[in-house]
């Protein structure tokens, strides 16, 4: 260079810019929402790890108790109720209605004396 003259080499016009592969993005690049979780789950599982209770009334517990109230609430015929109707005036309509229930039971009436009661 001398003078003020200015040179171009033509080697830079030959170069061509450097070849990448281009890797299909992934959910986790795209908004960091999953490192997030990944994150958050981590800091859970630390939590458990610490307090070994907590895996009691998180897991056992509920298991225990959805086996007690099955146990207990179990489909079992209801208990069949004894209901004695005194002779007077509604006697014939609460017979009547009893006999029309609509509970699917068959009910079982007895006649009785005064003198049994």
């Amino acid at each position: 260079m001398q003078g003020g003259e200015l040179r171009t080499e033509p080697q830079l016009a030959k170069q061509q810019p450097p070849v990448t592969k281009a890797e299909p993005p992934s959910l986790a690049a795209e908004n960091g929402r999953w490192k997030g979780y990944r994150h958050l789950l981590m800091a859970r599982m630390k939590e458990l790890w610490r307090e070994p209770e907590v895996i009691f009334w998180v897991f056992v517990f509920p298991i225990l108790l959805a086996l007690g109230l099955g146990i207990a609430f179990r489909s079992k015929p209801p208990d069949v109720s004894r209901v004695a109707v005194v002779e007077g005036p509604e006697a014939a309509r609460a017979m009547s209605l009893l006999k029309s229930s609509s509970n699917g039971s068959i009910p079982r009436f007895q006649n009785r004396p005064d003198e049994a009661w």
